[in-house]
């Protein structure tokens, strides 16, 4: 046998060997198969995980709002935990200064000068001449609720100062958006600046309001059924000379004010409960 058939020969067993010992390479169809089904595998099991954290997250919110609701409802008044939840939600005790019962002022409250049309309904309300230092402020809590007077400019998408009232006088309901509050200071008696026993020394809480007049002229009634419906009334929109002055206690709750552009009146209605939130 010839040298070269030889050599031929062991390049032919040594190329067999490397066959054999070295995998062959995958086609390029396979490969784009492989790589789409771990992409898909992938994308499904991130997508599961997803979706379950958001209901798990969406869970744990509704139910830390049901908590929180049914907890304020049942911490008993004026309880070291009540206060504290009271701090928690409505910030720190200092800007909560009583100024009733169950009534607290909230923020500072500085001087000011008041319109001509406000003097003589103050005059009415407090039966002094002259009267003392009086202050202006623009939110109040009562109870659980916080009001803003109109004139409030940090609030803006929330109408927190069309409320229901009533006066001491005839307890009737009435109907009022309230512009802003006074806290009125009388000037010092005999008895010393701020004497607590005595009653010309104590400090009065007031609101000022535009009143909102029935407009007994129009019934709000369902166009289909043509049912009148209560709960809902027509009344003018408020005036600037229509204004009255009442004690913050007088204040009740929150309503809901309804306006429309070139009607000359609006609707109003109250809410089913202070419960139920969205």
């Amino acid at each position: 046998m010839a040298v070269e058939d030889i050599l031929e020969m062991k390049r032919a067993r040594r190329k067999q060997l490397a066959e054999l010992l070295l995998p062959e390479e995958p086609r390029l169809d396979e490969v784009e198969t492989l790589e789409i089904s771990v992409r898909t595998s992938l994308g499904s099991h991130i997508r599961r995980f997803q979706k379950r954290s958001t209901v798990q997250w969406e869970s744990k919110r509704a139910s830390a709002k049901i908590t929180q609701s049914h907890l304020s409802r049942r911490l008993e008044k004026d309880s070291p935990a009540a206060k504290f939840y009271s701090k928690l939600k409505f910030g720190i005790q200092s800007k909560l200064t009583p100024i009733g019962q169950d009534i607290f002022k909230l923020g500072a409250a500085s001087r000011c000068i008041l319109d001509e049309t406000i003097k003589p309904k103050l005059l009415q309300v407090l039966g002094l001449i002259p009267f003392g230092t009086v202050k202006k402020f623009n939110r109040i809590k009562i109870g659980r609720q916080v009001f803003h007077g109109k004139a409030y400019s940090r609030v803006s998408k929330r109408n927190s100062y069309t409320v229901v009232y009533k006066k001491r006088e005839d307890q009737v309901e009435y109907y009022g958006q309230i512009q802003f509050f006074l806290l009125h200071q009388p000037p010092p008696c005999e008895h010393g600046p701020l004497h607590l026993s005595c009653q010309s020394c104590k400090e009065t809480s007031l609101a000022v309001i535009w009143r909102l007049e029935p407009e007994i002229t129009v019934q709000f009634a369902d166009c289909e059924s043509e049912i009148t419906v209560n709960h809902i009334q027509a009344v003018k929109k408020p005036r600037a000379d229509n204004v009255e002055v009442i004690d913050v206690s007088s204040v009740k709750e929150k309503c809901v004010y309804v306006e429309f552009q070139g009607i000359s009146h609006a609707y109003i209605s109250k809410f089913p409960n202070f419960i139920e939130t969205d």
